[in-house]
């Protein structure tokens, strides 16, 4: 919030503060990556909240091997994905039936190529993903920052209904201060633009 604000006023621009990473998250990072589990599940596991897309670059950065990208699924993964899917099973229990080491994003897709669809109904929220939604709703988030946080597997369109569904609105935008106000009407009263 205080970095949209800064930015908003011209006091910061472009790219986020980054904070740097603990060598005990690094250690972290390279126990649990060579231990199989998914992206969501190591950014869980970190010392400091990071998202998917920082976890991933780390991973790049210290060159180490990602064993939850195999490129092929195995025959037990697609049988194991084809049952729960015909029975309507979530992503997210398929995910756990596979013991986490595909992302939830990676089944969706398989799931599509291999022509499997929900049991004529959507995927409901689990209890964790709501929770999730609710907080990050709460404090402000965008809907792609919801997205992301439940590992792409909700389109931001699912996100909005969902939100409205439960009757939650974007916060909102905080009131101006005083001396915000005042460099505001003074820029006015001068001609000046805020370009």
């Amino acid at each position: 919030m205080v970095e949209h604000r800064a930015h908003r006023l011209g006091l910061r621009k472009g790219r986020q503060i980054s904070i740097r990473w603990a060598v005990a998250d690094e250690e972290k990072l390279r126990e649990i990556s060579h231990a199989g589990k998914s992206i969501e599940a190591i950014a869980e596991q970190l010392s400091v909240p990071r998202s998917i897309g920082a976890v991933e670059g780390r991973i790049r950065e210290l060159g180490l091997r990602r064993f939850w990208e195999r490129k092929d699924y195995t025959k037990e993964e697609i049988d194991i994905i084809r049952d729960m899917a015909e029975k309507g099973a979530s992503i997210k229990q398929i995910q756990e039936r596979l013991g986490g080491t595909r992302t939830m994003m990676s089944i969706a897709t398989k799931k599509q190529k291999l022509g499997l669809r929900m049991v004529n109904k959507l995927e409901e929220y689990t209890k964790e993903e709501l929770d999730i939604l609710r907080d990050m709703a709460e404090k402000g988030a965008s809907n792609k920052e919801i997205q992301e946080r439940l590992g792409g597997t909700r389109t931001t369109n699912a996100i909005a209904s969902q939100n409205h569904a439960l009757g939650l609105t974007k916060a909102r935008k905080a009131e101006f201060i005083k001396e915000e106000v005042k460099i505001i009407r003074d820029m006015a009263e001068t001609g000046l633009s805020n370009k």
